[in-house]
């Protein structure tokens, strides 16, 4: 059965729209009020207090998820609360504790802590906000831990992790996640795995004078890119067609065709005119060839839903 069209509702659906945005508005407002007012207050709490405010909250939305379990949309909701107010609680422990762990280590137990939410929710917000955390885990922990010479490990293997999980998202056929959902997710996950893809390419394009291992340079700078780049376009072109992750995939490449042309030109150390010259004609060949190749693919894919 075909969707209805736009703008033919009936009125159940715009009661329905009403309840559901008046809901979240009032719960944001209340919970915005809340922490305001906390927080205006809050160098005057001491120790016990400040915690204990912080875990009572979570105890309540824990309840609050429970009891609500059946109805979607209040779920949800508490579900994403839940979700900030481990963060805030892991931050009042380091701040009245003094730990002194670095921003890493909060993000990192931000991350852990809240895994659990995930597979629990089936909105895919709380889902889409843990990829959000996890990136910034790894972004953080490669500028507090790691060197620039170690980065490219960390940052493949972070690409692959959310490349293997947007292609899984659309292979599984189950309806764990609604199939606009589930193409959010996915184009999440793509956008994040190019991201870092193309984070180790920056990385070498600012340090390759200090790499000595051409066999691991060549690796990451061509060999891996090319394989990655290769099986997501297969992938979402002809198995599971989505306009909007290859998009993202030609946008990305564009950005891998900057970095290895400005690397090449300043190899070669051609003239500053030449190389503003070919530097330009490759950036607009590639620019042309990706949006018209987009077209074309967008229209053939309508076409051939008509047809079926």
């Amino acid at each position: 059965m075909s969707s209805p069209p736009y703008g033919k509702k009936d009125l159940e659906d715009w009661i329905y729209f009403f309840e559901s945005s008046l809901l979240i508005i009032g719960s944001a407002l209340l919970i915005s009020g809340v922490f305001f007012l906390i927080a205006f207050n809050w160098h005057l709490l001491d120790h016990f207090t400040k915690l204990g405010i912080i875990y009572f909250l979570n105890f309540v939305f824990y309840l609050f998820t429970f009891f609500f379990r059946k109805k979607e949309l209040l779920f949800e909701i508490g579900l994403t609360i839940l979700f900030f107010l481990t963060g805030s609680a892991l931050l009042v422990f380091g701040q009245i504790y003094q730990t002194g762990a670095d921003v890493y280590d909060l993000f990192l137990g931000w991350t852990v802590f809240t895994f659990l939410l995930v597979p629990i929710s089936r909105s895919g917000v709380v889902a889409g906000f843990w990829m959000v955390l996890l990136t910034s885990t790894v972004y953080l922990y490669s500028i507090q831990v790691t060197t620039e010479k170690e980065n490219h490990f960390l940052f493949a293997s972070t690409s692959l992790f959310f490349g293997l999980l947007g292609t899984i998202l659309d292979w599984q056929k189950k309806e764990f996640y609604s199939e606009k959902t589930k193409s959010s997710l996915s184009a999440l996950s793509i956008f994040f795995a190019l991201s870092f893809l193309n984070l180790i390419h920056w990385n070498f394009f600012r340090i390759h004078s200090e790499f000595t291992t051409t066999l691991i340079y060549g690796f990451f700078h061509i060999l891996f890119p090319l394989l990655f780049y290769g099986f997501l376009y297969v992938y979402y072109r002809w198995y599971r067609f989505r306009h909007l992750n290859l998009s993202l995939i030609l946008l990305f490449g564009l950005g891998q065709v900057l970095l290895k042309t400005a690397d090449l030109f300043g190899i070669w150390a051609y003239g500053s005119a030449v190389n503003f010259l070919l530097f330009t004609l490759l950036i607009t060949i590639y620019t042309v060839w990706a949006v018209s190749h987009l077209n074309r693919l967008r229209r053939t894919n309508v076409t051939e839903e008509r047809i079926f």
